[in-house]
């Protein structure tokens, strides 16, 4: 259940962690938040394993997805999961650094200005954009997001992108 795996998580029980994921589908309702960055790293290791395989297998593309569903709630209000997904973000895999960005949309507090200009400026549109929902979402701001912000509305090569930052402007 969700209660028990949050306890394990909190118990350090890596055993249990390693059969949660072993048996992990999309219909369960279990998380591993208790298991804080640790969780995190054991999901990104399976999203790895599917990505490092070439298989065609559609039950392995619906539990990677699953996976990165996985690792986009496991981030919230939790700072050591927080500081995980932001090292995410500059992981080699863009489904992962689109996943921790989805993830720490949902973990950002009016503190974390200096996660967001990191995302505003990321290499990938799906960051960028996250970073914009931010601004909107979690009501981050400061003057100095403006130049970047401007920036982002006339240059960006992502239309949707552009007319995100057109909109908080």
């Amino acid at each position: 259940s969700f209660e028990s795996s949050v306890a394990l998580g909190k118990m350090n029980d890596e055993t249990a962690l390693n059969d949660m994921l072993g048996r992990m589908a999309g219909t369960e309702n279990i998380t591993l938040s208790g298991y804080g960055e640790r969780g995190i790293n054991a999901i990104v290791v399976k999203i790895e394993g599917h990505f490092s395989s070439q298989s065609a297998d559609p039950g392995g593309k619906a539990e990677r997805n699953w996976l990165l569903e996985l690792l986009v709630k496991s981030g919230q209000r939790d700072e050591a999961a927080k500081n995980a997904l932001l090292r995410l973000l500059t992981h080699r895999l863009p489904e992962v650094n689109h996943s921790a960005a989805r993830a720490l949309l949902l973990s950002l507090t009016s503190e974390d200005k200096e996660i967001l200009a990191g995302m505003l400026s990321h290499r990938l549109s799906a960051v960028r954009m996250a970073g914009l929902t931010a601004i909107h979402h979690a009501r981050i701001w400061e003057p100095r997001f403006l130049p970047v912000v401007l920036k982002l509305a006339a240059d960006d090569p992502d239309v949707s992108v552009r007319a995100s930052a057109i909109d908080e402007i």
